[in-house]
């Protein structure tokens, strides 16, 4: 039986295809399995099987694969592997920088509240005022006193201006006793009112001392990219093309599966 023949019976008998176990990571983004069984079918249609056992063979597909897997995966990353054929040169540098810091802080605050304040007020009311006095006592003086009256005259003899004008003396004397009571009552009636303001200014000053703590962190990328001149553009292009010809993935994995999987019919 042909591969082309057998995969053909799996298919139809049993909804089957040699490829069903097929898979690779995730990762692997291009990869597809139908193109690589078509691949296969392409260059080995004519191609016989070492059995004519349909599930056996279909095993035997699935454990090729498993034991190629990890090859095939590497194949496909490099082929995925994005780059810019016409430099030589590419690199990238990641950096972070890291500053801690301590100390004090001090310094000095100064608040000033101003308060203004308008202020309405009013009180009345009504008292009573009570004087109880009794007074006893005597009062009693004497004395005398002497008064000499002086005139200048235009023509007074020797050094002294003044001459006596006239002169009298008085002398007396008095005595007064004196009891008798003084009571009071007294009512008041007094109310009173008025505006006024209530101004207040305060001011705080004082000094302050914290602690304090910083950290700075910073990064940086730098990305560098092109051509150091080892090989011009155009032999970097011709390179990409020949490679990519030459190292087909599928191509590579349908030859690997044609050695080992298939044999010639005579």
């Amino acid at each position: 039986m042909t591969l082309m023949g057998m995969q053909d019976y799996l298919y139809q008998t049993q909804s089957k295809n040699l490829n069903d176990t097929w898979e690779l990571d995730s990762t692997i983004l291009t990869f597809d399995k139908d193109i690589l069984l078509d691949t296969i079918m392409l260059d080995a249609a004519t191609l016989g099987i070492n059995t004519t056992n349909p599930d056996q063979y279909y095993r035997q597909c699935a454990m090729w694969w498993n034991k190629w897997k990890y090859t095939f995966q590497t194949w496909w990353k490099v082929a995925e592997t994005e780059y810019h054929w016409e430099w030589n040169t590419e690199w990238w540098e990641d950096g972070t920088n890291s500053e801690t810091g301590s100390g004090t802080k001090d310094g000095t605050n100064s608040e000033t509240q101003v308060i203004d304040g308008d202020t309405t007020y009013g009180k009345s009311g009504t008292s009573k005022e009570v004087m109880d006095d009794d007074t006893t006592g005597s009062l009693s003086a004497s004395g005398s006193s002497h008064t000499t009256n002086e005139v200048s005259a235009f023509d007074a003899p020797g050094n002294d201006p003044y001459v006596p004008h006239d002169t009298s003396s008085t002398s007396s004397s008095n005595s007064e006793n004196t009891s008798g009571t003084d009571d009071r009552t007294t009512d008041v009636n007094w109310s009173e009112n008025g505006t006024g303001t209530d101004d207040k200014t305060i001011t705080t000053n004082g000094t302050t001392g914290e602690e304090v703590s910083s950290q700075k962190d910073a990064s940086h990328d730098i990305y560098k990219r092109g051509n150091i001149g080892v090989m011009s553009t155009q032999q970097l292009e011709r390179e990409t093309m020949e490679t990519k010809f030459h190292y087909n993935p599928y191509e590579l994995m349908a030859a690997v599966f044609i050695k080992e999987m298939t044999c010639a019919v005579w």
